[in-house]
């Protein structure tokens, strides 16, 4: 078990300054930050993070004593969610332990940061998470509602702030399909749930949030189906790259709307591995999966990633045109070392020049590994490998060009390991 606080005290209330990297921080009266992991010797061990403020570590205890066979663990500070310290001191957490599910509320802290300020830090701090969380599921939390002392009417005012900065934590979670945990309409109505502070929550209420953040993560734990689709007309927020220009969501023609291009891989860049180029799902880590997903080749061939643990580590299936001097194969990139896994591999069977259907089935515990074009029965390539056996998904090029859309994914959480 590891348990540490770190106390900060200011003098100033409210100080104004810059960090080291030119960050702007704006300081509290008292900063702290309380990380507590228990278990933190096991590997195998089923983990929960919180990550939030003093309202959080009000109802850790309840949640923690409602969840069976998973440990409760904490990352909890009064820093605002774009400080530095704040998204360092995570990304530290998420590295070191593997968590199953990550339920997120920090929305009270940093009011004297603008609205703009506050979604850009949140957007920053959520891809972190994503990034860092190796597949964890992510719960939005909306904060609590303030009352005014003496009288506990709501405080319409300083609300509206936060009713505002819950709507950004709303429509993140919209746009990359993460739940959401309400707990300003749980404590809207209930005046009984308040200290004389009316910002913190005395026993009944620190229990009714414990009682209800409980079913939340129990909900998210029992979910072990993973579903995503998306034809990019919100864009690629839910999407990693290696090199962000080499990636554009922008029409395409033929009717479409809208879809993901891989312009030509960075001539300049030479990955020390594998593919040159590639983006990745964020956030969303599957053992079994079908990928169900229409590509346009512009030039020779097209990849698509999938078991993506880091950037040694993945594998990729090679698509090309009965035009092309390559053949379909199905790759594994181990250690930094790439191998030709493709068993079978049907000739004639390429892409055309519009746009093909692509579907990609893995059956992690036969290690089985099939791709099909165009909407066949049979498949064009096929694989059998077990190495990597979780991971996400994602595109690739060899410094070619292509055209992605209507992704659709179903499969089964990954479990990320140590």
């Amino acid at each position: 078990m590891k348990h540490f606080r770190i106390l900060v005290l200011i003098l100033v209330a409210v100080f104004s300054g810059l960090a080291n990297g030119g960050e702007k921080v704006l300081h509290e009266g008292t900063e702290w930050t309380d990380v507590y992991v228990k278990g933190a010797n096991k590997k195998d061990a089923r983990r929960v993070l919180m990550v939030g403020d003093s309202i959080a570590s009000g109802y850790f205890w309840p949640v923690n004593q409602r969840l069976k066979g998973v440990d409760c663990a904490r990352y909890l500070t009064s820093a605002f969610v774009g400080h530095e310290d704040f998204i360092e001191g995570l990304r530290r957490t998420l590295r070191r332990y593997r968590f199953e599910v990550i339920h997120l509320n920090n929305g009270l802290h940093g009011m004297f940061y603008t609205e703009k300020e506050f979604e850009a830090g949140l957007k920053g701090l959520v891809d972190m998470i994503e990034d860092e969380g190796r597949g964890a599921k992510i719960v939005m939390a909306l904060s609590t509602p303030v009352r005014v002392k003496g009288s506990g009417e709501l405080n319409v005012k300083r609300n509206a702030r936060i009713k505002k900065r819950n709507g950004m934590m709303r429509e993140i979670a919209k746009r990359r399909g993460f739940e959401v945990s309400d707990l300003y309409t749980l404590c809207e109505g209930q005046r009984d749930f308040y200290k004389a502070d009316m910002l913190h929550f005395n026993g009944k209420g620190m229990m009714a949030q414990g009682v209800f953040v409980a079913g939340v993560l129990n909900k998210a734990l029992a979910e072990t189906q993973v579903k995503y689709e998306t034809g990019f007309e919100d864009g690629a927020v839910a999407w990693g790259f290696l090199n962000k220009g080499c990636w554009k969501v922008e029409d395409v023609g033929d009717g479409r709307k809208k879809a993901l291009r891989l312009y030509r891989g960075h001539d300049g860049f030479k990955n020390i591995h594998g593919l040159k180029e590639y983006g990745i799902l964020k956030g969303r880590s599957v053992g079994d999966f079908v990928l169900d997903v229409k590509v346009r080749r512009r030039a020779e061939d097209v990849c698509l990633i999938f078991g993506y643990q880091d950037s040694a580590n993945y594998y990729y299936v090679r698509l090309v045109g009965n035009d092309s001097s390559w053949r379909h194969g199905i790759y594994r990139v181990h250690g930094g070392v790439e191998k030709d896994i493709t068993l079978k591999q049907v000739v004639g069977a390429g892409l055309g020049e519009g746009w093909d259907k692509v579907r990609v089935r893995r059956v992690v515990s036969k290690g089985y590994i099939a791709v099909y074009v165009g909407g066949g029965k049979e498949p064009v390539v096929i694989a059998k490998d077990m190495k990597l056996r979780w991971g996400r998904i994602g595109f690739g090029g060899d410094g070619t060009v292509a055209d992605f859309d209507d992704f659709k994914l179903v499969g089964e959480r990954g479990d990320g390991g140590e």
